[in-house]
């Protein structure tokens, strides 16, 4: 176990999250962590300062968004690390990112993902954001033949040989949907771990709209790499 975090680096898609950062990065090491990045969608707040003080390197993200700035951590991957992705709002548990690279590490599999529905209260998580997530993931499952329980969970544990083989394009909200279904595409195995989902702090950044971009990512990549490949 003393090895366990070894060769594990923690990429934080940023915008915004003065309010949130100081508790995840020094939650983050605490529990071990010791190579974390932030990737920041030109904060105006001072997240990349708050970063920089408290010592965790930031790349500056000029297209601002979700999408892109896991884009970039995908190429920022070395060969044998493990790449694991978490938004930073403070909603995820950094040991339950630890349990996740355990299961990484130990089983033959592709991604760890979390998944939120096995313990989130509506404390936690809005009915309205329950039911549309619920959705989401049930569409995703149909038109793949999978299982997931929680396609957009922010959460997850990625091997370097599951990431060279993925090329993403969605800049937003969307890209945990456009990410499974590369995956997938991809063969690539997936597990899915109960975690704990924590309110946010911070102000939430979704809106309806989102929900409708992840939907039509949903089935413009089934017809891309389904249908019409």
């Amino acid at each position: 176990m003393v090895n366990l975090l070894k060769n594990v680096k923690v990429v934080l898609p940023t915008k915004n999250e003065a309010k949130a950062i100081t508790k995840v990065i020094k939650e983050l090491k605490k529990v071990g962590f010791k190579k974390i990045v932030v990737i920041d969608g030109n904060s105006t707040d001072g997240t990349r300062e708050i970063a920089k003080k408290l010592g965790v390197p930031v790349i500056l993200d000029e297209n601002k968004g979700k999408g892109t700035a896991i884009q970039i951590a995908l190429n920022y991957i070395k060969n044998n690390e493990l790449l694991a992705l978490m938004d930073a709002d403070y909603t995820y548990s950094s040991m339950d990112l630890k349990k996740m690279v355990f299961f990484a590490k130990n089983f033959d599999v592709d991604v760890i993902t979390g998944n939120r529905f096995c313990n989130a209260s509506l404390k936690s998580i809005s009915l309205i954001r329950f039911i549309g997530n619920i959705f989401l993931t049930k569409i995703f499952n149909f038109l793949w033949g999978t299982d997931f329980p929680d396609l957009c969970s922010g959460i997850r544990v990625l091997k370097s040989e599951i990431c060279k083989k993925i090329t993403l394009d969605s800049n937003g909200f969307d890209i945990e949907a456009e990410l499974n279904a590369k995956i997938i595409y991809n063969k690539g195995k997936v597990k899915y771990v109960p975690i704990k989902y924590r309110p946010r702090v911070g102000k939430s950044k979704l809106q309806l709209r989102h929900g409708i971009l992840i939907l039509l990512r949903i089935i413009k990549d089934f017809c891309k790499l389904k249908v019409f490949k």
